[in-house]
């Protein structure tokens, strides 16, 4: 079986992430996997599996913004030239996708060429349609998804809550829309460093009590509501110190917060970091501040390293984060003060703080684990292409 695995670029992102998962255990699964980047490879490239079943191409196709229209156009009509020709050239029994915009290229390449016109589409579904609010982005956004749900052969989603929005706001029918929720990697933490020696590799006093975040610096996760509710923990906890993992373009809004609450001797910005199994230890607790999330990785990670939890009830989270008994949950709506009481609390209660990350690593290594999510997606792609699964 021939696989089209198609993302954007290979930065660290979760999509992008789940992708070269995908490859890797595709692969090992007897697939013939391509693997297409549209804009450019990134940190996660060293990650892909090497062999005769795998070969990556980067098309370097840049994708400029709607308002600069002829450029748009012109990107747009490039990427599905080379979408065109790379079908020419695996001829894949099936395409696997993880932004809409791609499959809806891929769907009109099929066309196009006349190759394989029963090639089944298969959109993997990582975060909420309707994310990006109302605007003519979002309108036509949501105009790609129902043309992309009317060609799909199935629409795989990280979670139910995710499954149900699309589905309601797209009006694809339940039946055509398979929940996986992703697995974790649990050999890339199995020899993960101790908090001591975590800690001595950022410098670190072993004394602090860290609290560390993780993932792309975007809207969607809302760091400054974070830098916010960092003003209230410190005013208990003054040795505390707060941890960013990631980059991303509402950097210089963190920075802007941090900034305005007076609080940038506790806070350390680390950029994006591939060595993320060797920094985690170092956390005393994990958080997350999110508005909206589709499963998050990051969360699932830092529960199989057996680090306690505090996240907003954003999506696929809550169908992790058990309140009081696999992490502690707040309402997204809030707002700091409900992150910072929550923060707090475990920072006060040291025992149920290692209570909660004994029984949320026991969570991760029995339903989220990377080997179950792969037989599961290696089966649907059986299915979809007629072989037996």
């Amino acid at each position: 079986m021939k696989v089209l695995q198609v993302v954007h670029d290979l930065r660290l992102g979760g999509a992008e992430r789940i992708a070269v998962t995908l490859c890797q255990g595709l692969t090992a699964r007897g697939a013939q996997v391509t693997l297409l980047a549209i804009k450019e490879t990134g940190p996660q490239e060293k990650d892909l599996p090497s062999g005769k079943n795998f070969q990556i191409e980067i098309l370097g196709v840049k994708r400029r913004p709607m308002w600069l229209l002829p450029l748009f156009i012109w990107d747009a009509a490039r990427l599905l030239y080379l979408a065109t020709r790379a079908l020419k050239r695996y001829r894949p029994d099936a395409i696997q996708t993880h932004i809409p915009e791609d499959d809806l290229v891929f769907g009109l390449a099929i066309a196009l060429t006349g190759i394989g016109q029963h090639i089944p589409l298969v959109h993997s579904m990582h975060f909420y349609p309707d994310r990006e609010g109302r605007g003519l982005r979002n309108f036509l956004r949501t105009k790609a998804y129902k043309w992309m749900a009317s060609r799909a052969a199935k629409v795989c989603t990280v979670s139910k809550p995710v499954a149900e929005r699309f589905s309601e706001q797209v009006g694809i029918p339940q039946n055509r829309i398979e929940v996986l929720p992703t697995g974790v990697n649990l050999t890339r933490f199995q020899n993960r460093p101790s908090s001591t020696e975590a800690r001595k590799a950022l410098a670190i006093g072993q004394d602090k009590k860290v609290i560390l975040a993780l993932g792309r610096v975007v809207r969607a996760k809302n760091y400054p509501r974070l830098v916010r509710a960092s003003r209230k923990v410190l005013q208990k906890f003054p040795d505390a110190l707060f941890l960013l993992i990631g980059d991303g373009n509402q950097m210089s809004a963190v920075k802007k917060e941090i900034a305005h609450c007076e609080v940038g001797d506790s806070w350390m910005l680390l950029g994006a970091r591939a060595n993320v199994p060797e920094i985690l230890p170092a956390a005393d607790i994990f958080v997350q501040s999110s508005d909206w999330e589709g499963l998050p990785v990051a969360v699932l990670e830092a529960m199989a390293c057996g680090i306690p939890v505090v996240a907003t009830d954003a999506g696929g989270t809550a169908e992790i984060i058990q309140e009081g008994k696999t992490g502690k949950l707040v309402p997204t709506g809030g707002g700091h003060e409900a992150l910072s009481l929550a923060l707090t609390e475990l920072l006060e209660q040291p025992d149920t703080a290692k209570r909660l990350g004994q029984i949320g690593c026991e969570l991760v290594h029995s339903k989220y684990n990377q080997e179950t999510f792969l037989d599961r997606e290696m089966a649907l792609l059986k299915t979809c292409t007629g072989h037996s699964p």
